[in-house]
């Protein structure tokens, strides 16, 4: 009887071995590449929730990579059938991607809704057209959103005898004199406005003036329009603002920071940055200015999660993703980076009681248009650039440099190079 006993216990421990080991083998595991970076944000908000998703997730094996040029490497790996499950991009790298049938369309069940209609509903206002791609799908969920707006130094306003921020562009120039001071030797002690030049800034500033008389840079169909006459009526605002409003020759880049610039042409991220500043002047936010014939404009992007079109898990992939980005860490990952997450919700209110500059940004993201996504985006992005330089030079006038623009893009498109 005792040894009948022995064996029987021997088997129920030979069983737990082999159920134990087939459940570690049951483990799925999962590749993600986000974005590395100076600031180490994306690093800092992953692994302060990798303690809840090893709760929510206790069969997934997470491999997080932080990584520069996502959209490079992953390229690369996707060609060899080696690339990640999850990979962080920005909205203007996903047309080519998408294109190319690499990364899959969300699974709204994922993030515990039925349908794409009520994912939309559960989102906040203006982010739809961010997220939605020109077939109507979505392919990612942000990780962030920003969206571009004025910030206003309140002191410079009220010393200059300004009852406040311009509503309009017409506005913004008419007080622009009273807000510039140049010395006797020619040089800018202060300026009305800092307009952003260099890297991908003219991507961002001549859609937001475009938009503004209802001209996206790209038809539907991806016919360049930079040379519409509306648009035209709307970029010849920029010139006129370097020479009226700006230091035209001078470096505008410290201004800001020394309190020596009225209004800052930036985005809802940089909001963080300027209060780490502790800036000695009192200063706010507000919407981009409007045309007074036309509509309130600026511009929106997002860098988030994409799936891997050739995962062998797409529907756990796009949990994982619901996890990190869904509304129930919308306010975790902002109180830990200051990132928005695009959720409706009560962690809204919070957010304004103790950052209420956010509001003006919020606001103008419902009439927002999404920043130019095409699979050729880099070549617009730089043709766009060379326009801009020989624009600010005034080596062209505006006209004949969106004019050559347009030419050179059409012909850029339908080489397909």
């Amino acid at each position: 009887m005792r040894h009948r006993l022995i064996g029987v216990l021997l088997l129920i421990v030979l069983l737990c071995g082999v159920l134990g080991g087939n459940h570690a083998l049951a483990r799925t595991k999962i590749t993600l590449w986000t974005f590395s970076g100076g600031t180490e944000a994306y690093q800092r908000a992953h692994e302060s929730l990798l303690p809840e998703f090893a709760k929510a997730f206790p069969d997934v094996d997470l491999e997080i990579s932080y990584i520069p040029n996502t959209k490079e490497k992953f390229l690369v790996a996707y060609a060899a059938g080696a690339a990640p499950d999850i990979i962080s991009l920005r909205t203007a790298d996903q047309a080519s991607l998408i294109e190319l049938g690499m990364v899959a369309p969300v699974i709204p069940a994922a993030f515990g809704v039925n349908s794409k209609a009520e994912l939309e509903r559960k989102l906040l206002p203006g982010t739809v057209q961010t997220l939605n791609y020109r077939d109507g799908q979505m392919y990612f969920m942000p990780t962030e959103i920003s969206v571009f707006g004025l910030f206003v130094n309140n002191d410079i306003l009220a010393q200059s005898g300004v009852a406040g921020a311009p509503k309009t562009w017409e506005e913004l120039m008419a007080m622009g004199k009273k807000l510039v001071r140049i010395n006797s030797t020619g040089q800018y002690e202060q300026i009305a406005f800092y307009i952003p030049r260099g890297w991908i800034w003219s991507s961002f500033t001549f859609p937001t003036l475009m938009y503004g008389y209802g001209i996206e840079p790209l038809t539907n169909d991806g016919k360049p329009q930079f040379s519409h006459p509306d648009a035209i009526k709307a970029l010849n605002l920029y010139p006129e603002m370097w020479r009226t409003l700006s230091d035209p020759v001078g470096s505008v880049g410290n201004h800001w920071q020394q309190g020596k610039a009225a209004l800052y042409w930036g985005a809802n991220y940089q909001i963080t940055t300027f209060e780490a500043a502790n800036y000695v002047f009192d200063w706010s936010s507000t919407p981009m200015p409007k045309f007074e014939a036309g509509q309130p404009s600026t511009v929106s992007y997002a860098l988030g999660h994409f799936v891997n079109s050739q995962s062998e898990n797409k529907d756990l992939a796009w949990e994982v993703v619901a996890f990190f980005t869904g509304p129930d860490t919308a306010e975790h990952w902002y109180a830990t980076v200051a990132l928005w997450h695009p959720w409706r919700g009560a962690w809204l209110d919070d957010l304004f009681k103790v950052a209420p500059r956010h509001q003006p940004f919020l606001e103008s993201l419902e009439y927002s248009i999404p920043e130019i996504s095409h699979p050729m985006v880099a070549d617009i992005r730089s043709k766009l650039g060379v326009a801009e330089t020989s624009i600010y030079r005034n080596e062209q006038s505006v006209e004949a440099a969106m004019r050559q623009l347009d030419e050179e893009l059409t012909v850029l498109f339908a080489s397909g190079q």
